[in-house]
């Protein structure tokens, strides 16, 4: 896992990558995609799914280092597999769960549309208005319930309760503590699908795991508050 305190940076990161470590990533991200291919594509939604994703996001560069504002900003993607993995775990931990899923950082809306096609109604937060209304329109074409908004998701009002979703990789301790407290103030009942970032002691993690990411794999867990009794 990666040390709050030095904080992965994105850009910097991938173009330090040289020899066998770039070609080793290469092949890492193309080995997920067949996995996929193999196990998610078996189902015609999947192909149409990435057809208009390469068609939306054409042009495009999610690692594009001239739009970085902070280090958060980039650093990588998550796999439709893992997200996928991670809310049929929640149906087994609390089967009663919300049916609103919010990703904080969208990028090019695969988390969200993961859990679209799972049946949850979704948002996804993205600071890019370009990669906003290209995710608009996949979802659009795919008829699903996803909506995008080009929103600080600090400021933003979130659906409450909700299953949120999010990678802290490249999140300072800071914006780490002020997640939490944003966590806290929306209320009970939500679960939080925190990657590559512990939570605070008045956290239940209910579950926690390595699961693949494209930049490697990381430990992701899925979290509450704990009631007033600490339970």
């Amino acid at each position: 896992m990666n040390s709050p305190e030095a904080p992965w940076t994105g850009e910097n990161q991938r173009a330090q990558l040289t020899g066998f470590t770039r070609f080793r990533a290469i092949l890492w991200r193309r080995s997920l995609f067949l996995w996929e291919a193999w196990t998610i594509g078996r189902s015609g939604w999947y192909w149409k799914l990435r057809k208009r994703q390469r068609q939306a996001f054409q042009g495009l560069s999610l690692h594009d280092k001239s739009r970085l504002s902070q280090d958060s900003d980039i650093f990588g993607e998550t796999p439709l597999s893992t997200v996928q993995s991670l809310l049929k775990l929640c149906r087994k931990l609390q089967p009663e769960h919300p049916r609103d899923f919010v990703d904080l950082g969208c990028g090019n809306g695969t988390p969200c549309f993961a859990a679209a096609q799972l049946g949850y109604r979704t948002l996804g937060y993205e600071l890019e208005r370009s990669w906003v209304e290209a995710c608009a329109l996949v979802g659009r074409q795919m008829e699903w319930p996803c909506r995008f908004e080009c929103e600080d998701f600090f400021g933003a009002r979130w659906p409450e309760p909700a299953l949120v979703f999010v990678v802290l990789t490249a999140f300072s301790l800071d914006l780490r503590e002020k997640l939490w407290a944003k966590f806290r103030a929306i209320g009970p009942g939500s679960l939080f699908l925190l990657g590559d970032g512990e939570p605070p002691p008045d956290f239940e993690v209910m579950w926690s795991g390595k699961l693949p990411v494209y930049w490697g794999i990381i430990v992701f867990s899925i979290a509450r508050i704990k009631d007033e009794d600490g339970e």
